[in-house]
């Protein structure tokens, strides 16, 4: 049995597009997606769109070490913490890092993009 390759994804949130990638090791890119983000519908639909890209770019034959996630506006990449964003209707204080962990059980980043 060989072993498994780990992966990491990397999620861009725009007001209307999730663009997600999966990478092995720092540049070999293996799937990437784009889909609505539902950002005009509030932070809970944007949690479930990003549910759905994450669980498209899982590969057979990988583990998922970790994601990164990037948005535009004032975030609070050390809470992991979405304060608000002039691309997201309703967001304010958003705990973006914490419901991905717990939907993927992986480390996971929140960055301004």
């Amino acid at each position: 049995m060989g072993s498994k390759s780990t992966i990491t994804i990397g999620l861009d949130i725009g007001g209307t597009k999730l663009k997600g990638i999966a990478v092995r090791g720092k540049t070999e890119i293996l799937k990437e997606i784009s889909i609505p983000s539902r950002a005009n519908e509030g932070p809970e639909q944007v949690r479930l769109a990003v549910k759905e890209a994450g669980e498209a770019l899982l590969l057979p034959g990988t583990i998922l070490t970790g994601i990164g996630l990037g948005c535009a506006g004032s975030v609070d990449h050390h809470q992991g913490v979405v304060r608000n964003s002039p691309n997201f209707a309703h967001w304010k204080n958003v705990p973006l890092r914490d419901w991905v962990n717990q939907d993927f059980r992986v480390p996971v980043v929140v960055e301004n993009d």
